[in-house]
């Protein structure tokens, strides 16, 4: 055996044999061996690769060394000494989250890498998403947040923005992605609040119904200031009103100038000075007014265009008597019919 000395470069060896030691510089009595070449084979760099490498919360993760042919890894839990958690393998599965170094071998010589190269593996939790029901105004937008900053979206439209403007109702989803390729997906259901829109207004005598072409969470109002839950208003005097319905959380309102006529029931022509005369109430502001009143048979008895006029119960200057008769006027273009008792 043979111990050389430190060596920096290749050097080539043989060995002589002879029986005796003398015989050693006696080529005829003494042998040399084939040459022994000692290679000198500089160190193998460190490993290179990702420094740090992130998997989904849940998965399966790998470090991966990246080394020249003819080398192979070794992966450790500190920088320098240890024992190996893996040998000869550029791919290495970690028991956990952590720092982990690797060293180059050479699988010919067996050198090491003078340093270990550190990888870092982290887990990252999935985005942090929740499902949403928004309520918006009918005929307005609406921004839709994915609720995730820092990440890469996907939304249901295809857009690709972390917030979405949308003015529709529906069922929108955004899938959210972050840096480590975890992703998951958001859910918005978004429902349109209806604005009021008056269908029909009423005069039902003294009262005032109103009726709204939908069905919402309205509030209604005679005089634009005073609102209630109920659309219909009791024991109004006659004349003109401000309708107005309101939808409760601001989205919207419908106004509408309405003149409330209300026709009395019954009259007493007498003499006692007491509802002498039909008095109609609310006629008075009308821009056109045309009156016909017929008796129980169809025959006109009165007739009058004046709004502020007042019937003492006589036709052709004779009182008629005792009995039911019947109105059709047109105010404004709308046409009112009805009856009422004259009683002596």
């Amino acid at each position: 055996s043979f111990q050389s000395p430190p060596l920096l470069s290749d050097v080539f060896y043989r060995v002589k044999v002879a029986e005796d030691p003398v015989n050693l510089a006696n080529s005829s009595c003494s042998t040399a061996s084939d040459v022994y070449r000692v290679e000198v084979v500089p160190a193998p760099l460190a490993p290179t690769g990702l420094p740090l490498t992130e998997f989904c919360q849940g998965e399966t993760g790998i470090l991966e060394a990246i080394v020249s042919g003819g080398e192979g890894v070794n992966w450790y839990e500190t920088p320098q000494g240890g024992t190996p958690l893996a040998s000869n393998t550029a791919l290495f599965e970690p028991p956990s989250a952590g720092t982990y170094y690797a060293e180059t071998v050479d699988q010919r010589s067996g050198c090491l890498s003078v340093t270990r190269t550190a990888f870092e593996l982290q887990y990252v939790a999935f985005p942090d998403v929740q499902d949403e029901e928004l309520r918006f105004c009918e005929g307005s937008s609406v921004l839709l947040d994915s609720g995730v900053s820092g990440a890469t979206y996907e939304w249901s439209t295809g857009a690709t923005d972390a917030v979405l403007s949308v003015n529709q109702a529906g069922t929108y989803t955004v899938e959210v992605t972050n840096s480590a390729g975890c992703s998951a997906t958001k859910t918005i259901v978004l429902e349109s609040i209806v604005r009021p829109s008056i269908a029909l207004v009423r005069s039902e005598h003294r009262d005032i119904r109103i009726e709204v072409a939908q069905t919402g969470n309205f509030e209604y109002s005679v005089d634009g200031f005073n609102f209630q839950g109920s659309a219909f208003f009791d024991n109004l005097v006659g004349g003109p009103y401000l309708i107005v319905v309101r939808e409760k959380s601001g989205c919207g309102e419908e106004r509408l100038a309405y003149n409330h006529l209300v026709f009395p029931r019954f009259f007493t022509p007498n003499g006692d000075l007491e509802n002498e005369r039909w008095t109609p109430e609310g006629t008075s502001t009308l821009n056109s007014f045309e009156l016909q009143i017929f008796d129980r048979l169809g025959k006109l008895l009165f007739q009058s265009n004046d709004p502020a006029f007042q019937w003492d119960g006589q036709s052709n200057g004779r009182p008629l008597p005792s009995s039911d008769y019947w109105y059709r006027i047109l105010a404004d273009g709308r046409e009112v019919k009805g009856h009422f008792t004259l009683k002596r």
